[in-house]
Parts: structure tokens; sequence; C-alpha cells
């Protein structure tokens, strides 16, 4: 008996190891205990704090990655609007062909060969770009507050930040139902301002206001005519409608760049008679607008889908 004695007490006084890599030199627990309470090992003491924080430094890293999402996207906003409003010369010569197209069917009605050569897409879109710049502006700044919130761990900053993004996602899932179940009061509220300039502000298919060639750039890249047909052009009153051709003066019922040859002299026919054969009678640009977003609605789906997405996954993950 006293043998086993002596051999527990010289194995309690032998240096306790600590098999963690954090800890560079031994313990040593001393012979201070008696034989009826157990040694524990150091080891569990020392490691469940420092794993603690370890998981707690990296919390802020994760939510620091996802807002800056947010300040990618505020900065996309802020350059394609920039450049759609004061980036004229280069719009210009991305839609160069287009131009093109409309400046030949432009001078086949009448209009003088520089018709487009005022013409800046930024002055006519200028509103649209400042709306894109003060979007990516909020996005920006939204950004920055929700990662120096992560990084500094300023509570009050990360609540802005999550309030702000609950209210994004809502506004665009609000306007999602709207869309589907109010279907025609939003297409009357996207019509009325179009059948609007026709009627107050539209004055030819020859004539150089921004106006007169934003809705005859339409007509001519969609192939359409009037905002559900020719007959919008009915109650226009600023129209010049009046042409001469052969010493008769004549009264147009289409703009020239309703006919599928948009030449006053080859097509009088289309501008007194318009029918299918001779002229966009039957398709509208809004319908034919609607039809192109329906053609490319997977891109534009997928688009919108990943932004909301991304939205959702942020909010999840700060939350």
């Amino acid at each position: 008996m006293a043998v086993i004695l002596n051999l527990n007490n010289a194995i309690r006084q032998k240096t306790v190891k600590v098999m963690s890599k954090n800890e560079p030199k031994d313990i040593e627990v001393p012979n201070m205990y008696n034989d009826d309470i157990p040694v524990y090992s150091t080891k569990s003491i020392i490691q469940k704090p420092k794993a603690y924080k370890i998981r707690r430094k990296q919390e802020p890293k994760q939510t620091n990655k996802q807002t800056r999402v947010g300040g990618l996207f505020g900065i996309l906003f802020l350059v394609v609007g920039a450049v759609v409003r004061w980036g004229s010369d280069y719009m210009n010569s991305l839609l160069s062909d287009a131009y093109a197209r409309l400046s030949t069917a432009l001078k086949e009605a009448g209009a003088e060969s520089d018709a487009l050569s005022d013409f800046h897409i930024g002055e006519f879109v200028g509103d649209a770009a400042i709306a894109f710049v003060v979007i990516g502006a909020f996005f920006f700044l939204l950004g920055i507050l929700g990662c120096v919130g992560a990084c500094c761990k300023v509570k009050c900053m990360l609540v802005l930040y999550v309030i702000f993004l609950v209210l994004i996602v809502l506004a665009e899932l609000t306007f999602l139902i709207l869309v589907f179940a109010f279907r025609d009061e939003v297409d009357s509220w996207f019509k009325d301002p179009l059948r609007s300039a026709i009627e107050k502000e539209y004055k030819s298919s020859a004539s150089e206001d921004s106006i007169s060639l934003a809705i005859n750039f339409v007509q001519s890249e969609f192939k359409c005519c009037g905002v559900d047909s020719y007959q919008d052009f009915n109650m226009s009153t600023s129209w010049n409608r009046t042409f001469v051709y052969n010493g008769t003066v004549y009264e147009k019922l289409i703009p020239n760049v309703c006919c599928k040859n948009s030449s006053s002299n080859a097509n009088l026919d289309c501008l007194l008679s318009p029918t299918t054969d001779n002229a966009y009678t039957d398709t509208g640009c809004y319908k034919a607008i609607e039809d192109w977003i329906s053609d490319n609605y997977r891109i534009l789906a997928g688009v919108g889908g990943a932004v909301l997405g991304i939205e959702v996954c942020v909010f999840c993950i700060i939350s």
C-alpha cells in the first residue's frame, strides 16, 4: 500500500504539459491537492475562451464583405448616371448606328442633313441620369454605413443599415406586386405622359426638337407608330400635318417615320391612307417595347433576382 501511495505522489509532481500551440511554456501543477480531489487539465480552460474570441473576430469580417456589395452597386449606378448625363460623346458613339438610321429616316422625311448634330442623349434623359446618380450615391453611402458599422462594431450604424435594407427590399417587392396586380393602372401611368407628348409637343418627322426627335427615334428603332396605334396622332395639336406634293397641299394621317419607306415622295398612299402593308399601323410603340422586354426578360429577371437575392442574404447575415 505504501508503494502505491509513493508512486501516486511521484506522478502528481511531474510537469503537466498543455497540448496547445498558443502556450510557449509548460505549466507546472504542484502536489497541493488531497487524494480525493482530481487534477484537471488546463487545456480545456485555456482553449475555450480563445476559440470564442476567434469566432467573435470573424463575424464582423463576414458582415463587412456583404456590405461592400451595396457600395459596389452604388458605384455602378454613379458611373452609369454620370456617363449618360455628362458623357454625351461616349454615349453618342455607342448609339452611332441607331443615330445613322434615324438620320436617314429624318432626311427622307425632309429634315436638314444635320438634324441630329445638336442632339445629345444626356440632355434628353437628363432627369433620369440625375436619378441614377442620386440612387448610386445613396447605395454607396449605405455601403459605407454598413462597412463602418461592421468594422468598428457600431451597433446604431448596423441597425440603420438593416432598416434601410429592409425598406429597399419592401419597396422592390411592392413595386413588383403592383406591376402584376394593377397592370392597367401601371400601363396608364406610363402611357399618359407619352400620349401627352404626342398631343402637345410633337411637331413633325423633320423637327429637330428633343421631344420630336425622341418619338421619331423610338418609332424608327422599334418599327411602330404612336403609343397604342397611329390614331394617337389624330389628337395632336402641335403636329404640322400639311405637305405639298406636285403643287397640291395634303394633310398627313401619320408621320413619315411610321411608313415602311419614310420618303414622302414614294409613300403618298402611306401618308394619306395608311395600311399594314405600307405602314406600321398595327404596332403601337408601347406594345413594341413590351415585346422587346419580354424577349429579353431572362436577362432582366436574372439581374433583378440577383440584386434582390444579395440584399436578402445581406439582411439575413447581419440580422
